[in-house]
């Protein structure tokens, strides 16, 4: 009995600790750029048995206006954005590790997963037409680290504009809730 004791409380404080370290994550304390923000999810198909993973996700660069319009149109024709919006290209790294064996899971990352808002809730769109190369897109299997952009149209005047990236979006499960990301000025 004091075994199992031992054991529950054992797994009671790693929860809290996951719980915490979401808790501390939200779009009022939403990462800088260049911080890296850890999250738990889960992977696993219909009734097999369902795997934990470590992620890592930071944003490492944001490009914005003139700057992102001119690198877009280097890899692709693009229609000028409105006279009140802009493009903003994020640059994000995202790392993939299992949390125990087998750790033969691959996780599908799509830009679906990663939302664009304004401090008041209001998502921005994608647009139609890829960002430049490397694109934050492909499977990404245990131990690995992706790299790629996302585009958005954001309004200019938005100065402080968030990401969150939501694992759920891809029919995967995250322990913790989404991860929040600054696009922008404090």
């Amino acid at each position: 009995m004091k075994r199992f004791a031992v054991i529950a409380l054992t797994l009671a404080a790693a929860f809290h600790g996951a719980a915490a370290c979401a808790q501390s994550n939200s779009p009022g304390t939403a990462a800088a750029i260049g911080a890296t923000v850890a999250g738990i999810v889960e992977c696993g198909e219909g009734y097999s048995s369902h795997e934990l993973y470590n992620v890592k996700v930071s944003v490492q660069e944001i490009l914005r206006g003139p700057t992102a319009s001119e690198r877009l149109s280097a890899a692709s024709e693009i229609p000028a954005p409105a006279a009140d919006s802009e493009y903003l290209l994020a640059r994000v790294s995202f790392n993939f590790k299992a949390r125990g064996k087998p750790g033969l899971c691959a996780h599908p990352l799509h830009p679906t997963q990663f939302k664009a808002i304004s401090a008041a809730g209001v998502e921005y769109p994608r647009p139609d037409f890829s960002p430049p190369d490397p694109a934050l897109t492909g499977e990404i299997k245990s131990g690995e680290t992706l790299i790629g952009w996302l585009v958005y149209l954001v309004p200019r005047i938005d100065s402080a504009p968030l990401l969150y990236f939501n694992v759920d979006e891809n029919g995967g499960v995250s322990h913790g809730g989404n991860l929040w990301f600054k696009l922008g000025a404090e």
